[in-house]
């Protein structure tokens, strides 16, 4: 009796695979495959109480488990992080659900093996029980005494027949005994390949718990990230709307300036105009009064010569003519000194005006100060020359007076007074002279700079208004362009999405064709797989049977005859070649049945890639249309913001110059106040017109960036079809060799069912030869009537055995069945376990969408953020200007009231010498009696004075 394997040996270690080939590992999947679900059942082996779930599945299944096949909505924008995360915990909840039946279906799965694993070890001890009874009684048959009977040669061979039967059981029960043990063997090795999968399930499940529940936490931080990120972003959204609306009131507010300045600058042309032919007309004046004065001038001339020669002749009204000059002189160089003073205190103001660069409002006022004394001179004169008529008349009356000579000598003083004065007023009007060409050249310099100035002015509005065409124009020009290229990319985008239509309706056609092939082919696998099995069942119930008849028959022909038992053995031989045959007949279907469903299960988890690849193409052609929308979108509304700004500076600028057509009255100081903001304000234009254009340029390479990152997918998503495409010609040529597998398994098949006939039909002949044996032994069998009671116990006890070997194959055979049904059942977890794994992963790509998508809204907040700082810099830089700007005011401000004081000294100068101012009024009239009398002499000749 051969000696068994212990099942505590190392026959259920567990066989590391990780040493083994890819090649060996892809060997085993089909055992493997089969075995995948059974969980516990090494354990109950082993001693272990059989736990249903072992500790390990107390933990919820990770979301690679707990996924199904539901659609992920391919526009993120349409949902918002909450809902989104409430989907995703919900669609987790309906997930564990799931898997805490499939852990109830599975317990329960463990349950009846392990029930069955109890019984397959009661119906082992019973097999062993009784093959030792049958041993016990063997062995005391040889034990037993047997001098009682006096053996002949009939018992001698009667005695050898019974041995050479024990021995035939022994061998028989030591041959059930090593299929009994390599039974055990195959499914003991089976449980521990089953038990390490499910260990590896496990590990793996625990793995992915915990993978489940970083992720959970990992969306948990997304989720607030997002929150917290969305809610910058609407801050800064309203910041950027706040800055946007006070840069466009300041442009509004700035061009209603430009306009009010410019309109200013109108009405100080026209002013400058209208003070240009006043002084003209002031000039001509001048000029007539300068030659009224040299026609004074040459009189004077001929006046003071006969005052020279009337000088000698009166002695004695030269000295009083020297004491009156000597007083006059003294009150002429005070005067001379107030006169000094002021110039000095005019040059003082002058000097500051130069450093204040000279304003025009000054100007005005020397010009009109200069013009009244000019128009005081004027009048002076004009009295002068009444009083110089009033004198001639007085000469007249005189020389009817007897007195002449007292009278001409107070004549001739006073006339030397009259010509001092004259003098004096000559330098005076000299000085005057003088003055008034400097204040011409001094109205002629700022009158250019006028010109130069309203020139620099018109030219710089000629070139803002160039510029803002340009602008306009480079903004329609790349508008119509934009607009083009979108319509040419929608277009193409129509095209293009018409052509995948076109390829998706295909490749869904293509894979319902390949769905329904392979569908085809698993039911006709199925059809001839059940009616196989029930071929071969039935075939070797019919082989047992004529087995267990063909045992009969050799047990009555060995009753009949010894010498038959060598074709008895004979017999057996075939038979049990034939039944290991038919035991090889069926692994080979097995393993056909198993590389059917290896060459079909591929083909399916294909197709299966194929519809996602397709739902994901779909998704990416969905998601390229909504960024067409959105940037067609976002046109839209740049074009229409822009159209409503131009319309807005358009109706203000309108508004400001109807309201300035009122206010034209302002000072030469406040022209330049406003040329000085003009030109700062034009700068500061210029510079935010430069920024906004700036600005529009980085958004139509943005724009031009997102077309060509739409692009670059575009042609990815073209290169995936393609690849699809090729992937599908790739399946039909599978296919087309799966089909040929197919047939010639059909006729491998056809060939061992004709193999299977002619062993039938051996098996009847062999048959019919063993009934022949069977009537030739039943004439022997009257020689063995003394050993039927022996042999008809042992033959109970065999056929006991042997119905408990049929039961036992039986019990095997179902639960072969049961072990097929629970490897489908495993093998469909393992595709749903794959498909979990699947949307798992794609669940991780929708979450690095989601961060790339946080981090670009990060990078716009920066983007914001450096604008905010630059708007603010700039805001800093006006309020600077605007500083300066009060400062130029409030130096303009001393300046005004310097020429205030000065004015008011004058004033107060003129007050304090009016007496001197009255003396030489009286001079000047004295000086006009003079010129009278003179005439008067020249006309009426003194006589001869007596010696």
């Amino acid at each position: 009796m051969p000696s068994r394997p212990s099942l505590s040996s190392g026959i259920y270690s567990k066989r590391p695979y990780s040493n083994e080939k890819p090649h060996d590992q892809n060997k085993r999947a089909s055992s493997l495959a089969r075995s995948s679900i059974i969980s516990n059942t090494s354990s109950s082996l082993y001693g272990r109480p059989p736990t249903p779930q072992h500790g390990r599945r107390s933990l919820s299944r990770p979301a690679l488990d707990a996924v199904d096949n539901t659609p992920i909505p391919a526009n993120n924008t349409t949902t918002s992080t909450k809902d989104e995360a409430t989907d995703w915990t919900a669609h987790l909840q309906e997930m564990q659900g799931r898997e805490k039946q499939a852990n109830e279906r599975a317990s329960r799965a463990e349950l009846e093996c392990h029930e069955l694993n109890n019984k397959m070890k009661d119906l082992r001890s019973s097999h062993h029980r009784q093959v030792q009874i049958l041993v016990d009684e063997l062995e005391r048959y040889k034990s037993q005494p047997r001098q009682q009977h006096s053996p002949t040669s009939l018992d001698d061979s009667a005695a050898a027949a019974v041995v050479d039967d024990v021995e035939l059981i022994k061998q028989q029960r030591d041959e059930l005994v090593e299929k009994v043990d390599q039974l055990t063997l195959e499914h003991s090795d089976q449980w521990t390949e089953w038990r390490e999968r499910l260990d590896t399930k496990t590990q793996r499940i625990t793995h992915l718990e915990q993978q489940q529940a970083d992720m959970q936490q990992q969306i948990t931080a997304l989720e607030q990230q997002l929150a917290m990120k969305d809610l910058r972003i609407l801050d800064l959204e309203q910041h950027q709307q706040d800055d946007h609306t006070t840069t466009t009131q300041q442009l509004t507010k700035m061009d209603d300036q430009v306009k009010q300045l410019t309109s200013q600058l109108n009405s100080k042309d026209d002013q400058i105009r209208t003070l240009t032919t006043e002084m003209h007309d002031q000039t001509t004046l001048v000029d007539d009064l300068k030659q009224q004065l040299t026609f004074k001038d040459d009189r004077m001339s001929t006046l003071t010569a006969q005052v020279e020669r009337l000088h000698q002749d009166n002695k004695a009204l030269m000295t009083q003519q020297r004491d009156g000059t000597h007083d006059l002189q003294q009150q002429l160089e005070t005067a001379n000194a107030l006169v000094d003073k002021k110039e000095q205190v005019i040059r003082e103001l002058e000097d500051q005006l130069d450093d204040k660069y000279k304003t025009t409002a000054e100007l005005q006022q020397q010009m009109h100060d200069h013009e009244t004394e000019a128009a005081y001179t004027a009048s002076r004169l004009d009295q002068l020359t009444k009083q110089l008529e009033i004198a001639k008349d007085e000469v007249q009356r005189l020389e009817q007076q007897d007195d002449v000579r007292s009278q001409l000598d107070t004549a001739q003083h006073q006339l030397k007074r009259d010509a001092d004065d004259m003098a004096h007023l000559k330098k005076q009007l000299q000085l005057d002279a003088d003055d008034m060409a400097h204040l011409k050249k001094q109205l002629e310099s700022a009158r250019d700079e006028n010109r130069s100035l309203a020139k620099q002015i018109n030219t710089q509005q000629d070139e803002l208004d160039m510029q803002l065409a340009k602008v306009k124009q480079v903004h329609r020009s790349e508008v119509t362009r934009l607009e083009r290229r979108i319509k040419d990319f929608e277009n193409d985008q129509q095209v293009q999405f018409d052509s995948h239509q076109a390829v998706t309706t295909d490749y869904t056609d293509k894979i319902m064709a390949l769905e329904q092939q392979v569908a085809a082919v698993e039911h006709q696998l199925k059809t001839e797989r059940k009616t196989q099995l029930d071929n071969n069942q039935a075939m070797a119930a019919e082989r047992m049977d004529k087995i267990i008849e063909l045992e009969q028959q050799v047990t009555s022909s060995q009753r009949a005859h010894t010498l038959t038992t060598r074709q008895l053995d004979e017999t057996r031989q075939r038979l049990a070649a034939a039944t290991a045959q038919v035991e090889q007949l069926q692994q080979q279907q097995d393993e056909l049945d198993d590389k059917a469903k290896q060459q079909v299960d591929p083909l399916r988890a294909q197709v299966t890639t194929l519809k996602q690849q397709m739902a994901d193409a779909k998704a990416r052609v969905y998601e390229l249309e909504t960024t067409v929308l959105e940037m067609d979108e976002q046109q839209r509304q740049n074009e229409v913001g822009i159209k409503k700004r131009m319309q807005d500076q358009h109706r203000v600028a309108l508004a400001t110059l109807q309201q300035d057509r009122d206010g034209l009255a302002a000072t030469v100081t406040e022209l330049r106040d406003s040329l000085a903001r003009h030109q700062r304000h034009q700068a500061t234009t210029i510079d935010e017109r430069q920024t906004v254009i700036q600005q529009l340029e980085r958004d139509l390479q943005q724009q031009q960036d997102m077309v060509a990152t739409l692009r670059s997918q575009q042609m990815h998503v073209k290169r995936d079809l393609d690849s699809k495409q090729q992937h599908l010609d790739e399946m039909t040529a599978r296919l087309a060799d799966r089909d040929q597998a197919v047939s010639q398994l059909q006729q491998d098949r056809d060939q061992r069912s004709s193999t299977e006939a002619t062993k039938d039909e051996k098996i009847s002949r062999l048959e019919r030869a063993m009934s022949n044996v069977a009537i030739e032994m039943n004439n022997m069998s009257r020689t063995l009537s003394q050993y039927d009671t022996e042999r008809t116990q042992l033959q109970q006890q065999m056929m006991r055995t042997e119905k408990d070997r049929h039961a036992l194959q039986r019990q095997l055979a179902d639960m072969q069945v049961d072990v097929d049904r629970h490897a489908v059942a495993m093998q469909r977890k393992q595709d749903q376990l794959d498909q979990w794994q699947r949307d798992h992963v794609k669940v991780l790509e929708e979450l690095e969408d989601r961060t790339n998508y946080a981090l670009e809204l990060e990078e716009r907040a920066h983007h914001m953020a450096l604008e905010n700082e630059r708007l603010q810099g700039i805001a800093a830089t006006m309020e600077k200007r605007s500083l300066q700007l009060d400062e130029l005011e409030q130096s303009v401000q001393a300046v005004n009231r310097q020429l205030a004081i000065a004015l008011d000294e004058r004033q107060e100068l003129e007050l304090r010498h009016a007496d001197l101012i009255k003396v030489l009024d009286k001079a000047r009239q004295s000086a006009g009696s003079c010129l009278r009398m003179i005439d008067l002499i020249e006309t009426h000749p003194f006589p001869p004075l007596c010696s």
